[in-house]
């Protein structure tokens, strides 16, 4: 996996990744989840594992339409 060593802020990033913001879902758990939880559609599922991919879960997001950007924990 590549390491990138962009400064912000006069720190160095090295162990994050970049910010994937992924769409949310249509079809939902009927109970209270965790947001990476919560979205059962085949497109947000890949979509997700892209994601994790690409990036480290605390720099993934989900946009929905309802509640705006939303952390998977």
């Amino acid at each position: 996996m590549r390491k990138s060593k962009q400064r912000q802020g006069g720190r160095s990033c090295e162990k994050t990744g970049p910010l994937v913001i992924i769409p949310c879902g249509r079809r939902k758990r009927g109970a209270a989840s965790r947001a990476e939880e919560l979205y059962l559609g085949a497109y947000f599922q890949s979509c997700l594992k892209t994601a994790l991919f690409l990036t480290p879960k605390d720099r993934i997001r989900i946009l929905s339409g309802k509640h705006g950007l939303l952390k998977l924990r």
